[in-house]
């Protein structure tokens, strides 16, 4: 019910369309997220001081969430008003794997995951909405490219969106970075496939 593709194709009204993605969203982000930062919640004072830092964690993820909404409710009505780019759709499925592949090998991506695991703007003790907001910028920078990826595939296959979480999860880790690399050239090596034809994706792919 929550695909970005079906509520963008022939779906509800977009502003109602938002709030159903923008509340599967934050289930996504609990789901994916929230596992590779719990030490950085643990260092949170218990109550009003961790809600606030969760408060702000989750809506830097979902600030992020709603711009990948709107600029695929951007690609839709592109391919709907240009009869050759709705001919050709693994056009867009090929550059979102190169995309999200060269981001993982980018210098902003290890920048982030970087600061991601050394908890570096999560200081013991009050961090509030400032360190909240800090830390959802260094988890959106860690992983940018995997939550584009979980965002295109959307809810079409759960044992594809568990193995995105395992990765992201994984790379923040002290052996992530062995992950990192090889995650990102294969997903390049994937989307040139695919935009060069001779693969295509499964039906569930929504792109």
């Amino acid at each position: 019910m929550i695909r970005h593709d079906r509520l963008l194709e022939g779906g509800p009204p977009l502003w109602l369309a938002t709030i159903w993605f923008v509340a599967g969203w934050q289930v996504m982000l609990a789901a994916m997220m929230v596992p590779a930062s719990v030490a950085a919640f643990g260092r949170v004072n218990i109550g009003r001081d961790r809600a606030r830092f969760a408060a702000a964690y989750f809506a830097v993820g979902t600030v992020f969430g709603l711009a990948l909404f709107f600029f695929d409710a951007v690609i839709h009505a592109t391919v709907n008003n240009w009869p050759w780019l709705a001919a050709h759709p693994w056009l867009i499925a090929g550059t979102t794997l190169v995309i999200a592949g060269a981001y993982q090998l980018s210098d902003l991506k290890a920048l982030a995951l970087a600061a991601c695991r050394r908890l570096k703007h999560v200081p013991t003790g009050d961090a509030g909405e400032a360190g909240g907001v800090r830390y959802g910028l260094d988890c959106v920078g860690a992983s940018g490219g995997l939550m584009l990826l979980a965002f295109a595939l959307g809810s079409g296959s759960v044992i594809t969106m568990g193995a995105i979480t395992v990765l992201t999860v994984w790379e923040v880790t002290a052996w992530g970075s062995s992950v990192v690399k090889p995650v990102g050239y294969a997903l390049i090596a994937l989307g040139v496939f695919v935009l060069a034809g001779p693969i295509s994706l499964p039906a569930w792919w929504p792109l």
